[in-house]
């Protein structure tokens, strides 16, 4: 018998369902990325804009990812 999670969280975390929006992308080293989003969680009173954020610029891990490509 399967346990469903998620009608139990729903239970004890009624703010477990959020969406992003995006309003914005821009290119970073050739890589189109959302830049400028809004986080929401859906509640029953209507949706609450719980954070509102923008990405100027990224810094890319390449360290791990020379690593990885050459095992």
């Amino acid at each position: 018998m399967k346990h469903n999670v998620i009608t139990t969280l729903e239970k004890i975390q009624p703010w477990k369902t959020w969406f992003v929006t995006t309003q914005e992308y821009k290119k970073f080293d050739g890589f189109k990325i959302p830049t400028k989003c809004s986080v929401f969680w859906k509640l029953k009173e209507g949706d609450f804009n719980w954070l509102d954020f923008e990405i100027f610029d990224v810094k890319y891990n390449t360290i791990n990812l020379d690593k990885k490509m050459n095992e």
